[in-house]
Order: structure tokens, then sequence, then C-alpha cells
């Protein structure tokens, strides 16, 4: 598998019910709202740690890691949030390294 850091959807339910895939520092997530698509692991895990304190939590984070041939690219994790009824917001993260987020704009311009 890539290099990916972590797929999580935060249930609110028993840590058990939650879906986690990877490895993530799980006590800043909280179930929410707000979608978060990411290369970078830390930027992620700061990403999620703002939206828990803001109240905001989040309905699934996508970590797609930085390999040159990414399992999951960031269009990927768009189209998943972009379909989900959990999901009213989505935060992209990029890193340096690649066209993965210029071609995540172009995805944004055709939907």
């Amino acid at each position: 598998m890539p290099n990916r850091f972590a797929n999580y959807r935060p249930s609110g339910r028993p840590w058990y019910t939650d879906l986690a895939v990877g490895f993530q520092p799980l006590p800043c997530f909280t179930p929410g709202r707000i979608g978060i698509v990411a290369k970078s692991g830390t930027l992620s895990y700061e990403a999620v740690a703002s939206t828990t304190r803001a109240g905001l939590g989040q309905s699934l984070c996508i970590g797609v890691g930085g390999d040159i041939v990414p399992g999951t690219d960031i269009r990927d994790g768009l189209a998943v949030l972009e379909k989900d009824p959990d999901t009213d917001a989505i935060v992209l993260i990029g890193e340096i390294g690649g066209m993965g987020e210029l071609e995540a704009a172009d995805w944004y311009v055709i939907i």
C-alpha cells in the first residue's frame, strides 16, 4: 500500500464503531460535518484539532499521502466527500510536489 497515514470517520458512538484505517491521534477527532482530504499527515492532524476546537468536528478524514504513485488521490477523496450526506464542507490540504492539487482544482471546476 502506498504511503498513506490514515482514513478515519468518528461516529460519536463507542470507539469500536468508528472506522479507522492507518494511524492517527484518535483523541483529537470528534464527530461533525467537515470532511478533510490531505496529502500531509501532520497538517491533517492540525485541521482535525482545529475543527474539533471550533466545535465543528469531522465527518471523514482521508489521508492520501505524498507518494509519487498514490493508491488514492486528492480527486478520489473529494469525490467521496462530495457524495457523503454527512459532509457539509471540505478542507483540502496539499503538499509540495506533484500535480494532485491542480488536478483537484480542475475536478472542482467540472462539478
